[in-house]
């Protein structure tokens, strides 16, 4: 029956958010609501607040904080109505410090200079350590896939923390990957050039262990931002008939698994180069050019789908300085754009020189006879024309006049890449991904000055994000993480380790770990390559969340919690390093959620933590004991039990 009040009180605790039990010197800490200050929060509270604020009665605080019920920073009629609800309509409960004593996560500007039955805090973290506690951990969950059990205190230990890691990561190539086992070994298992399972395994296995963890959250906004549908190269390669099946359906799997292999390595090469590269990694590749029919785009029979896409999706944004006008003259831009079969040997990786090889005839065995499929350019298939986009703008442009041909399309895309609009759409989009859902226009309008100035260099743009006061201090757990984020972020924040099937301890990459990894990814529909519009997943929060979304999520972490012979992780030799008390659940819940949430949760969830550890998996209330048998089961549990908390599924 506990284990289950328990789980009942865990969820009222999802409406919950943002309080502290880290605290600071000589800050006041108090009890949001407790107006009347007598350690409850109730009705008579409300009624103090009217009276206090708007009849001019005495106030039995010092505390503006205390009055502020919804944590908005203003103390006004929003307040009591926001109690109400609380008390009577199963509204949300107050953020913290609610319930006991605590201070806030974030400071909203109102004062609290005393508050009786709560002290000054016992000491500990100054305010400003408390504030780099607190940044560490959230820069750690948005430009990385979480912490590992050594990351949070390599940070700490940098002369500037967090700021230091953003620089860090912002040079990659100063970071030697070539030297990280954990990653290179598991890699070397997986044929993910040649298997789509395994090109989806070796994207998390990346987001697990890579080092470059801003490298690949880039990469995987750029992959969704250009997005591609597996199935479509796929269909492609296997309808080809030249007398006969040219592939067999496993051919057509690997081939379109390849090049989705190579469109996402180039994305990772250039995550942090300039966007006319990333925009042409895009444009040249073989699965964008079967997926976006420019394969059937001709002369006299224009195709606009691409045409419409790389402004609507990738660079202008929807209807944003341009007509279907322009769509129709740029497609005949990108006539002769398309795909085909050359020898190996021929082949340099430049799609720009590779796009004027020959092509070789399909009744070759496209296998046998060593031919690769690139990007081409076929002329007798372009619109020569002169074609005038954007006309009566500042920014139109004409081609088919100096530029011939390809050049025509790869002027095109340099243009694109220097428009204020796709400066503005592209900074827009990655303030969604990185900061907010509704982007700060302020941090957007700066991020297109850099942008601009820079001839979109992605380092500076990203930088401009990565270091304003919207990311570092003003938009903290405002986001809720993908289905991946989440998953990937869990495995590092309690060092999980793939193991093998049989139990032996060695490191795999292809086992059930890693399977079960990519089936809850799939049963939350957010498997890389695997989303069929252009548009590519959603990122909001809202798309995020739904009952049977966050029950996958919970299943995933019951998963871990049991199958230890899949994905291994152990939370004692974690805490044995940071000297906690094995056998006080007080000290092991404080220590846990500080480290998951740097310090940012309610009293109320660090009470149901501190309970989840005193009581067995039947109910019954038992002493922890470092001793027991099943006592790393039982942590193990826990850890899970902290993964599903409503902060767990926050940025």
């Amino acid at each position: 029956m506990r284990r289950m009040t328990l789980l009942l009180s865990f969820s009222a605790c999802l409406v919950l958010w943002l309080g502290s039990t880290v605290q600071a010197q000589d800050v006041q800490t108090f009890r949001r609501g407790d107006v009347d200050a007598d350690g409850s929060v109730d009705l008579s509270d409300v009624f103090k607040f009217l009276n206090v604020t708007f009849l001019g009665a005495p106030a039995a605080v010092d505390c503006d904080k205390a009055y502020d019920f919804d944590g908005d920073g203003d103390r006004d009629t929003a307040d009591a109505i926001y109690m109400l609800e609380y008390q009577f309509t199963g509204g949300p409960n107050p953020p913290g410090p609610f319930g006991d004593c605590g201070v806030e996560a974030a400071d909203t500007g109102l004062t609290c200079n005393e508050f009786p039955g709560c002290p000054l805090d016992g000491g500990g973290l100054s305010e400003e350590e408390l504030e780099q506690y607190a940044q560490i951990s959230h820069v750690l969950r948005r430009i990385a896939y979480g912490q590992t059990p050594t990351l949070f205190e390599d940070v700490l230990a940098m002369e500037n923390g967090a700021i230091d890691y953003i620089d860090e990561q912002l040079a990659p190539s100063l970071i030697d990957e070539t030297l990280n086992d954990d990653l290179n070994d598991r890699l070397d298992l997986l044929n993910f050039d040649g298997d789509i399972a395994d090109l989806q395994r070796s994207i998390f296995v990346r987001g697990i262990y890579a080092e470059r963890q801003l490298v690949e959250v880039l990469t995987d906004f750029w992959d969704n931002h250009f997005n591609t549908f597996f199935f479509d190269t796929r269909n492609y390669f296997n309808n080809l008939d030249a007398g006969g099946d040219v592939y067999t359906t496993g051919e057509a799997n690997a081939l379109a698994a390849f090049f989705e292999s190579q469109e996402n390595q180039g994305y990772r090469d250039n995550a942090l180069g300039t966007f006319e590269d990333l925009l042409l990694n895009s444009a040249l590749s073989v699965t964008m050019t079967i997926y976006l029919d420019s394969i059937v785009n001709v002369v006299g029979a224009p195709n606009e789908n691409y045409a419409r896409e790389i402004m609507e999706l990738h660079t202008m944004g929807v209807d944003n300085g341009y007509t279907q006008a322009d769509i129709e003259e740029l497609a005949k831009v990108f006539t002769g754009w398309n795909v085909c079969l050359v020898p190996s040997t021929m082949v340099t990786g430049d799609p720009i020189v590779d796009s004027a090889l020959a092509c070789e005839a399909l009744s070759l065995d496209p296998v046998a006879d060593g031919n690769e499929w690139v990007f081409t350019f076929d002329d007798t298939l372009h619109d020569n024309s002169v074609k005038t986009i954007f006309p009566g703008t500042s920014y139109e442009i004409t081609l088919g006049d100096d530029e011939f041909g390809i050049d025509e399309g790869l002027a095109f895309i340099t243009h694109l890449s220097t428009l204020t609009q796709t400066a503005e759409y592209v900074s827009t989009k990655l303030v969604q991904k990185f900061v907010a859902d509704d982007a700060p226009p302020g941090l957007v309008a700066s991020m297109v000055a850099t942008w601009l100035l820079t001839d979109g260099d992605m380092t500076a743009v990203v930088e401009e994000m990565l270091t304003s006061d919207d990311f570092l201090l003003e938009n903290r757990f405002s986001k809720i993480q993908t289905p991946m984020e989440f998953i990937l972020s869990t495995v590092r924040n309690f060092g999980g380790d793939a193991r093998d099937v049989n139990g032996l301890g060695e490191p795999t990459a292809i086992d059930e770990d890693v399977n079960e990894i990519r089936s809850t990814v799939s049963a939350l529909s957010h498997l890389p390559f695997y989303f069929n519009t252009p548009d590519g997943f959603p990122e909001s929060g809202a798309d995020q969340l739904g009952t049977f979304k966050v029950l996958q999520r919970i299943n995933y972490n019951k998963y871990i919690a049991d199958e230890t012979d899949k994905l291994y992780f152990d939370g004692r030799p974690i805490m044995e390093s940071n000297d906690v008390d094995l056998n006080d659940a007080a000290e092991i819940a404080e220590f846990w959620m500080n480290r998951l949430f740097g310090g940012s949760f309610d009293p109320i969830d660090l009470e149901l933590a501190e309970d989840f550890l005193n009581t067995h998996e039947n109910g019954v209330e038992v002493t922890l004991s470092s001793g027991a048998n099943l006592y790393e089961r039982r942590i193990r549990q826990f850890l899970t039990f902290l993964a599903s908390y409503p902060q767990a599924l926050q940025q």
